[in-house]
């Protein structure tokens, strides 16, 4: 998730930026998860679900990841409030090419429930292609 987030209004929640991802490919996301006060929220004892949903962000959880499932806490000391989101090739090899809502929502260990960012993502399809080669090696 780059930084050049899109804010409102104090409080509500981050819409981030229009991103694209391939079909098959292994898809990583960086969650920056900040408290009202603009402090890291404390994720080490959070529960955190990832959603990617239909373009409407109404219907249909096409994937839903979660704590040690897609999602993991990076556990510096003090709390910087950053959780990385990865969507393996298998999970992304069956989604259709077409746009599509995520959002992240994190209830911490206090209680409070929080959605992160919400935001559209766009899902291509892979022209065809060979197999991977190595780049030939450049001699000077």
């Amino acid at each position: 998730m780059s930084e050049d987030l899109i804010f409102t209004h104090e409080g509500e929640v981050v819409v981030h930026p229009p991103q694209q991802f391939y079909a098959g490919d292994t898809w990583q996301i960086q969650a920056n998860c900040i408290n009202l006060d603009g402090t890291p929220m404390d994720l080490a004892s959070a529960a955190m679900t990832w959603s990617l949903n239909d373009a409407s962000g109404q219907d249909s959880n096409f994937l839903v990841l979660t704590v040690n499932e897609g999602i993991v806490v990076d556990p510096a000391t003090p709390p910087n409030g950053i959780a990385y989101i990865t969507v393996t090739p298998a999970q992304s090899t069956a989604l259709v090419a077409g746009f599509y809502s995520d959002q992240l929502v994190v209830v911490t260990s206090d209680g409070v429930v929080s959605t992160v960012f919400t935001g559209r993502i766009e899902v291509k399809q892979r022209g065809l292609m060979g197999p991977p080669a190595r780049m030939p090696h450049v001699q000077a």
